[in-house]
C-alpha cells in the first residue's frame, strides 16, 4: 500500500487498450496507490462497467460528455436529460461525481457553437434533481492552442485567446462564475517542446531548472507548466476582467515514444509535479488541483507518437518507474 503520509493523487483513467484492464482491478489499483480522484476519459462510450466498479468506493469522479453529443444536447434538452439520467442519476450518490466535463478541447472545432447551450441543458437536468442540485458542477476544457500568442519566452500576462475562441468562451466564463464552477485546462509540455522553435533546457520542462525562463513583472517563471497555467488565467482576465478557478485536467510525461519520452524524464516530471502543485503557480499560489495523465498505457491511442505511453502503472497496478507515492 502507499504510505499513509503520501499525498492523495488524481489521475486520468482511460482503457483504450487491446487488452483492457478489468474495472475492478482499476479500483483496486487506485486503493493501492492512494488515488482518490479519477477523470474518466470515455465513460459514455461503452464503459459503464467502470461506473459500476466505482460504486461505494469514495473515489471522486469527473465524467465527460463526448464532443459528438454537443449538437444534439444543445438542440434537445430532453436528450441532455436522458444522458444525465443514464450516466449520473443512475449511479448517484453511490458514485461520487464532482464534475461533468461537457466537451473536451472543442473551442476550435465546429461543435464549439453548441458548447454553451449543451452545458446549460446538462446543468439544468442536474439541477432539477434535488439529490444533485448544487453538488455536481458542469464545465469544459481548453488547451494551449486556444491562445492567440502563447510562447514560453513571452510573459504569461500578455496572453489572449484567439478571436473565435473568445467569442465562444465569454458566455461560458459567465456561466462558470454564476455556478461557482471551475474551468479545466490541459497542460502538455512535451508536445509543445517538440513543436517549439525554442531550444530551451529540458530542466524548464521537468521542474528542475534553477534559472528563470521568463520574468513577468513581479513574477519569475522557471517552469513551462507554470507559464502555461498562468497564461490561461491571464487570457481569461483579459477576456472578461474576471478570474475563474482553474483545474489542470491532464498533464504528464510519456515514458516511451521517441524524442525525450523516457522512463527517466517521466519519473522526474511526475514526481516533481506532485510536489509542485501543492504550492501552485506564481500567479495562483496555493494547491492547484491537477490530474495526472494517465493511469495506464493505451495502445489504442493514435493522436501522436507519445499518446500510447503516458501510463504510470502496469496492468497489475505497479508503477513503471520508482514512483515514491505508489506501491
Amino acid at each position: 500500500m502507499a504510505s499513509p503520509s503520501a499525498p492523495a493523487l488524481s489521475f486520468v483513467y482511460g482503457n483504450d487498450r487491446s487488452k483492457p484492464i478489468p474495472p475492478q482491478d482499476t479500483v483496486r489499483h487506485c486503493q493501492m496507490n492512494n488515488i482518490t480522484k479519477l477523470w474518466l476519459s470515455k465513460a459514455d462510450l461503452g464503459h459503464r462497467d467502470i461506473l459500476d466498479a466505482l460504486r461505494n468506493t469514495n473515489i471522486k469522479v469527473i465524467i465527460p460528455v463526448d464532443n459528438s453529443h454537443l449538437n444534439v444536447f444543445a438542440k434537445n434538452p430532453q436528450e441532455a436529460a436522458l444522458w444525465v439520467g443514464n450516466f449520473i442519476l443512475r449511479y448517484w450518490p453511490h458514485v461520487e461525481f464532482q464534475y461533468i466535463c461537457v466537451g473536451q478541447d472543442v473551442l476550435l472545432l465546429d461543435e464549439s457553437e453548441s458548447l454553451h447551450q449543451a452545458m446549460i441543458n446538462i446543468n439544468d437536468a442536474i439541477q432539477q434533481d434535488p439529490r444533485t442540485k448544487g453538488k455536481i458542477k458542469v464545465s469544459t476544457t481548453i488547451g494551449i492552442h486556444d491562445l492567440e500568442n502563447y510562447d514560453v519566452t513571452n510573459p504569461p500576462s500578455q496572453c489572449i485567446f484567439r478571436n473565435s475562441v473568445g467569442v465562444i468562451l465569454a458566455p461560458i466564463i459567465d456561466f462558470l462564475i454564476s455556478n461557482k464552477a471551475p474551468l479545466f485546462v490541459n497542460v502538455y509540455p512535451l508536445p509543445y517542446r517538440f513543436h517549439s522553435h525554442h531550444n530551451l533546457d529540458l530542466a524548464h520542462y521537468l521542474f528542475t531548472a534553477t534559472t528563470p525562463l521568463v520574468t513577468d513583472g513581479n513574477y519569475i517563471y522557471k517552469y513551462v507548466f507554470d507559464s502555461m497555467v498562468d497564461a490561461f488565467d491571464s487570457a481569461i482576465y483579459a477576456l472578461k476582467k474576471r478570474h475563474v478557478n482553474l483545474i489542470v485536467a491532464a498533464t504528464g510525461w510519456p515514458h516511451n515514444g521517441e524524442f525525450e519520452a523516457t522512463i527517466e524524464n517521466a519519473q522526474t516530471y511526475n514526481d516533481n509535479l506532485i510536489q509542485h502543485v501543492m504550492n501552485g503557480t506564481p500567479k495562483l499560489p496555493g494547491r492547484l488541483e491537477t490530474y495526472i495523465l494517465g493511469m495506464y498505457d493505451e495502445d489504442g491511442m493514435t493522436m501522436n507518437q507519445w499518446s500510447r505511453y503516458y501510463g504510470v502503472f502496469h496492468e497489475n497496478g505497479s508503477a513503471y518507474y520508482n514512483f515514491p507515492y505508489a506501491t
